[in-house]
């Protein structure tokens, strides 16, 4: 069987984990000297304890609920955006298997220079343990994440032919990975192309909006510097609006909103160019109610 189609039929079967997707789609950047690809791969593979915290994927950086917890008593704390994500480090075989209970959150503590400052500010004494509450959702956007792009991988070398009978490649398939432009996530300096190679490498921090899951458009939209008090605003909106069966049937308050975070890049609070505003706004909110055109 050819190799990129067989990494195609495996990114597309969701009983098929992503660390054995990651292992396939090592072996083919390998093959085909895509050095950077490769190291993507490792990276998730092996986990980024030893990368820059700019060099680590957005996805990795997941948003929370702090918690103070003492026995049975426990509480949620109001924190800022600073103060409850937690850059996720992990192996990726580690994502696959969190221990979620059976509201599917998972609880787990926070890094210790966060942790002190929640203390000082909060006036929280040790008898308490800080908490980050994490839903299963946003793992799981995270493991999404990879899986999309491995497969934009695939596509973009079987548009180029290079597909690998049997899991060779010529010689022939190689010289054409030239021509092959793929999306990978932050990897700053970690590795360089082959000196013959124009491969174009773009930094693509796109968290998935899963329908009907408020903290995918959540991340997604924080992702693109949307500040939180915007974000709350939207989840307002939201909630108190009709959902609406199109784009012509978004509510005034939603079409406001949108209107408000495209005045924002205009005037630069917002640093986002205005043409990629409106798409990123129009895509995520679309994707959320399950109304793409």
């Amino acid at each position: 069987m050819k190799a990129v189609i067989s990494l195609q039929k495996l990114c597309l079967d969701y009983s098929v984990d992503v660390s054995e997707i990651l292992l396939s789609a090592r072996l083919i950047a390998s093959k085909l000297n895509l050095d950077d690809f490769r190291e993507y791969c490792n990276l998730e593979i092996d986990g980024y304890f030893k990368s820059e915290t700019s060099n680590i994927p957005q996805y990795r950086w997941i948003k929370g609920r702090v918690l103070a917890r003492k026995g049975i008593e426990i509480y949620s704390l109001s924190c800022s955006f600073d103060d409850s994500y937690k850059i996720f480090k992990d192996s990726i075989v580690k994502f696959e298997n969190y221990g979620f209970d059976d509201e599917q959150r998972l609880y787990i503590s926070i890094d210790k220079k966060i942790e002190d400052k929640i203390r000082k500010s909060k006036k929280i004494s040790d008898e308490y343990d800080l908490l980050l509450d994490i839903h299963h959702s946003d793992i799981e956007n995270a493991l999404y994440s990879v899986r999309s792009k491995i497969l934009s991988f695939s596509e973009e070398l079987e548009r180029n032919n290079i597909l690998g009978e049997e899991w060779e490649f010529t010689e022939q398939e190689k010289q054409m990975t030239q021509n092959v432009n793929y999306h990978i996530s932050n990897v700053g300096s970690m590795a360089n192309h082959n000196e013959n190679s124009t491969i174009n490498q773009t930094s693509t921090n796109t968290v998935n909006v899963i329908k009907g899951d408020f903290n995918s458009l959540a991340s997604n939209l924080r992702s693109h510097g949307i500040e939180e008090a915007d974000i709350q605003e939207l989840q307002t909106i939201i909630n108190v609006t009709p959902l609406p069966q199109s784009t012509s049937e978004y509510s005034p308050e939603l079409k406001s909103w949108m209107i408000k975070m495209i005045g924002k890049s205009i005037d630069g609070t917002w640093q986002i160019a205005v043409g990629a505003a409106g798409s990123l706004l129009a895509t995520g909110i679309q994707h959320y109610f399950g109304i793409l055109s």
